[in-house]
């Protein structure tokens, strides 16, 4: 959910809405009633260095707070992980488990060297780049290249065919 939320500058903008909807009116009400100070421990063996005059004013605020806007943004951020977000990675690993399988039929390798390989070929622009045929020198090969290349860029990029099978599983 921490992705769905950091992952768009709206989801961001409003995580940060809600979370002045409770404390920004506290923070006005009690302006002048709270300052820092020399720290100290707490009944509860907490150290802390605030001090707080309006306690028995503001017991309602932690006792009974309204965070109606908080569950209401938090359930669209479930629904929108869920819904989405959850998808988009289940596609991913998909395309993934079909790379690594391709790529191994080519390179024989374990799969942490796989796994390097394709995320280099996928962030490369689908080319293996000079940095990556020296790690791995098989790939300095121009055949075994493009067939590395081809089959990253046909995992990630599926045919109608595969989508549809995939689908089936």
């Amino acid at each position: 959910m921490s992705a769905t939320i950091i992952g768009s500058i709206a989801n961001r903008l409003d995580y940060d809405r809600v979370l002045a909807v409770f404390s920004k009116p506290l923070m006005q009400r009690y302006q002048g009633a709270y300052r820092f100070a020399v720290p100290q421990t707490a009944a509860d063996g907490l150290l802390h260095d605030i001090e707080f005059d309006a306690y028995p004013d503001a017991l309602s605020a932690w006792r009974y707070p309204d965070f109606t806007d908080h569950v209401e943004y938090l359930s669209g951020i479930v629904k929108n992980t869920i819904e989405v977000e959850m998808r988009k990675e289940a596609a991913f690993l998909r395309s993934n488990r079909r790379a690594r399988k391709a790529v191994k039929e080519i390179i024989d390798g374990p799969g942490a060297d796989i796994d390097r390989i394709i995320g280099s070929v996928c962030s490369n622009n689908w080319i293996v780049s000079g940095k990556l045929a020296a790690e791995f020198p098989a790939l300095a090969e121009p055949a075994v290249a493009g067939a590395a290349v081809a089959a990253v860029r046909s995992a990630f990029a599926p045919s109608v065919e595969q989508r549809t099978n995939d689908a089936d599983q």
